[in-house]
């Protein structure tokens, strides 16, 4: 008798758990992924003091594989480490409806000093970043764009800096273009990078980042001349949307004369905590 009095103890007390979750409103559940949302932003805007601060390793290549038939492929990669201490953070917002989250964060080259033994030639200058995050699948794809904007920009600094590799090879025969290849390579690092401005433009939101690195600092710091002086500054983008679809190879029109049967074609290979809560315009609308 007390074995099935226990048992339905245990199916009460289940049923009544069941209850309670379904009495909870939906906007309880939402809690979690502003947390989520807010914590990725922190994190993501940091990571931009870290690049900052620094550096940030590069490796890009970009090939024309084939001018005549359109094709374009370009690979890039990033890479960084280092410790904080003593940032600030200057804003968090967060979109409930998008679930999206913005973060500001900050740190003085002072701070920096301490942590490194760098000496900054202006110790108070403070560099700021800005992260966006979210949880939500649907959301995500101008913060991709933005990641991507900010990686074009910093290799288009190294590249305006430092310097880039390119190579090339074309063919022509009987006047008719039948091959033309353009090979771009740079593996490099930069720091320094101050953010200018950000967002979105256009039908499809694409993102834009603008960064600058003033060469005269990086000079005194390395106690080194470089070939770029004062105040570089460039706009890298990224893509919201996947439009591009890859053409199929189509054959040159073939030339006439002798070597045209010859011619061989080769396929190509929170409120708490001081969060505001508020819309951010980062979605196509």
């Amino acid at each position: 008798m007390k074995h099935h009095y226990f048992k339905i103890s245990i199916s009460y007390f289940a049923l009544c758990s069941l209850a309670l979750i379904m009495l909870i409103p939906s906007s309880a559940w939402a809690g979690r992924k502003k947390l989520m949302s807010v914590r990725s932003a922190k994190l993501i805007a940091k990571r931009g003091l870290v690049e900052s601060v620094y550096g940030v390793k590069l490796r890009r290549e970009d090939k024309v594989i084939d001018v005549v038939n359109g094709i374009f492929q370009a690979t890039a990669e990033s890479k960084t480490k280092g410790r904080l201490m003593g940032t600030t953070e200057d804003e968090i917002v967060y979109d409930k409806e998008k679930d999206i989250a913005k973060v500001s964060v900050s740190i003085t080259l002072e701070n920096v000093s301490a942590l490194t033994g760098i000496q900054f030639p202006d110790p108070s200058l403070k560099i700021t970043r800005v992260g966006f995050a979210t949880s939500t699948p649907e959301s995500s794809a101008p913060l991709k764009a933005i990641r991507v904007a900010e990686i074009d920009a910093y290799t288009q600094l190294a590249e305006e800096i430092l310097g880039f590799d390119l190579e090339s090879k074309s063919k022509v025969e009987n006047y008719i273009l039948t091959s033309d290849v353009i090979k771009s390579k740079l593996v490099a690092a930069i720091f320094m990078a101050e953010l200018v401005n950000y967002g979105w433009e256009g039908d499809d939101k694409d993102a834009y980042v603008t960064l600058k690195i003033n060469t005269d600092t990086i000079s005194q710091i390395l106690g080194q001349g470089i070939v770029s002086d004062g105040i570089v500054q460039v706009t890298g983008y990224g893509a919201t949307v996947d439009d591009y679809v890859a053409p199929k190879f189509v054959q040159a029109p073939k030339p006439t004369g002798k070597k045209a049967n010859n011619e061989e074609m080769q396929e190509p290979k929170v409120n708490q905590g001081g969060v505001i809560e508020k819309s951010l315009d980062v979605l196509p609308k």
